[in-house]
């Protein structure tokens, strides 16, 4: 009787890895009479062939002269008898679960063609061992630690020796028809090699090449680079600051970054240049975009492949062909604990319900507003105060903080992964500059936090003095006046006090008012006008 599974290892002159890779075959928590190890040797002239002899009881081996590795995996692949194949690079070894995990969820699902996983990457040089994770997009698997059914592998017509990169036109032509199974675990390690197969970079983009042909497309393969690569995409003061420190301590990293373009600073509160930035650090690729799901920035990015995306407030939602590009993932940070007020304006609408208990979150970007896995939050207090501005520079910080802390672990893919309670989750809307009038009707502590949750940067609370637009950007809760406010109605102005402001009466109290704008003048101190605001 056939065992259900085959192992297939193509060996050429292996003889400093392969007892690893034995060793992780026989470690399997799968019992042995489940499987198979097929060893094609591909006419190695080392000890390969002296360290496979004391397994001889244990392994079929098939000896060929040095035909390549594609064409002596396929012919392993002819001559495997499991219903089940799976490839093991001589290099790489198994996690001691991959049999059994793979093969008990292919048999109760049989509608799945195959079962592949996140696996580890062991750079050769640094020792570092880097999570990369593929539920997101399968091509950022490698060619081993993938269970196929057999048959379906025969359908397709096993490997093209032609291409470069057969093991991703495998997947095309089984995806056409089928599905894959995906299992949320690392049961593979690959091992980089500075001389191996896929580091030369030329025939990489030849590969590349080779399958655009084919499909009429770019297929979004994982990165080939030694180093992992960072894109940065953000706008903004905390943006800004963020970048800058990427710069000073990932600079080595970082393959390029997007900003927005200055024709949209009317349209952005608290926009911040990152011309200073791009002129400093003209040695490293940057742009300046309106839209950045545009196809020609999709494109961009899809070109440099990074293995991570970092966002910074950035208002426009990252499209799911940007998300899916880098291997380690898309991380953005958003100015509440989520699950909690996801959506726009997070920190204007914390100060406008008088939150004294706030923070940050950094988490991975997935479709959807705000929904991906947490990978931090930070907290931090809002003090009666505080404005927009100033509980923003604690965001920045928080952030820079979450940065120091997790890059180093979402660059290993090691970074603590946290899935976000739907149940708890809210929303908020988006503000709009239009929406800022003041109503003189609600209480003092409500209007005073209305004025500072919309002062600079942003557009402003606003009311009318003689039927014009005036901005209110300083103000303070005031108990003077009682007497005469009293008799007055919400909206009235009940004092003027030179060198202080203008003192309003609200629903229950009143209100100083410091520093006025009219639309379209300057910023100036509140006590030099003394017209009625008119109330609601």
């Amino acid at each position: 009787m056939n065992k259900p599974i085959t192992i297939l290892i193509r060996t050429y002159n292996s003889e400093w890895y392969l007892r690893k890779a034995l060793e992780s075959v026989w470690n399997q928590t799968l019992p042995n009479h489940y499987y198979e190890l097929l060893i094609v040797d591909d006419g190695s002239t080392d000890k390969t062939l002296q360290i496979l002899s004391p397994y001889t009881d244990n392994i079929r081996l098939i000896k060929s002269s040095h035909i390549g590795q594609i064409p002596a995996i396929n012919l392993g692949l002819r001559n495997a008898k499991g219903h089940y194949v799976v490839v093991l690079d001589s290099d790489d070894h198994f996690e001691p679960q991959l049999l059994e995990t793979m093969y008990t969820r292919l048999e109760k699902k049989r509608q799945f063609a195959f079962a592949y996983s996140d696996y580890f990457e062991v750079n050769e040089a640094s020792k570092k061992r880097l999570r990369i994770h593929t539920k997101d997009n399968i091509f950022h698997t490698v060619a081993g630690g993938i269970m196929f059914r057999k048959r379906v592998i025969e359908d397709v017509g096993y490997y093209d020796e032609k291409l470069f990169f057969p093991e991703y036109d495998v997947l095309l032509k089984i995806l056409r028809n089928n599905k894959g199974l995906h299992i949320d675990k690392p049961l593979y390690v690959y091992r980089r090699r500075k001389e191996s197969l896929t580091t030369h970079a030329r025939d990489v983009r030849h590969g590349l090449r080779q399958l655009k042909k084919r499909y009429g497309k770019d297929i979004p393969v994982r990165s080939y680079s030694v180093n992992p690569s960072i894109a940065f995409i953000g706008c903004r003061d905390v943006g800004y600051q963020c970048l800058h420190f990427l710069l000073r301590h990932y600079r080595k990293n970082l393959a390029t970054f997007f900003t927005l373009h200055e024709s949209l600073a009317d349209k952005t509160s608290n926009f911040r240049s990152f011309e200073a930035l791009i002129k400093r650090f003209n040695d490293i690729p940057s742009y300046k975009v309106k839209d950045i799901n545009s196809k020609s920035h999709v494109h961009a990015l899809e070109r440099l492949k990074p293995d991570l995306i970092i966002q910074v407030a950035w208002s426009q939602m990252i499209c799911d062909d940007i998300i899916k590009i880098p291997s380690l993932g898309c991380v953005g940070f958003h100015a509440s604990l989520l699950p909690k007020d996801r959506g726009g304006s997070p920190v204007n609408w914390a100060i406008i319900r008088g939150e004294n208990r706030w923070g940050t979150s950094m988490f991975f970007l997935e479709p959807g507003v705000d929904n991906g896995d947490i990978i931090a939050r930070q907290k931090f207090s809002i003090t009666l105060n505080d404005t927009c501005r100033t509980v923003y520079d604690k965001v920045t910080k928080a952030n820079i903080n979450m940065l120091r802390t997790y890059l180093p672990k979402l660059l290993s893919g090691t970074a603590p992964r946290k899935k976000q309670n739907e149940r708890l989750a809210t929303y908020n809307k988006r503000r709009k500059s239009e929406e800022g009038l003041i109503d003189w009707f609600k209480s003092s502590q409500e209007v005073y936090n209305w004025i500072r949750a919309l002062t600079h940067p942003y557009p402003g609370a606003f009311t009318f003095l003689d039927n014009k637009k005036f901005y209110i950007w300083k103000a303070s809760i005031s108990r003077a006046t009682k007497v005469r406010a009293k008799r007055s109605r919400p909206g009235d102005i009940v004092s003027k006090v030179r060198g202080r402001g203008l003192y309003v009466k609200t629903e229950d109290g009143v209100i100083l008012l410091k520093r006025i704008q009219r639309e379209g003048g300057k910023e100036i101190p509140a006590f030099r006008y003394s017209l009625k605001i008119e109330p609601l």
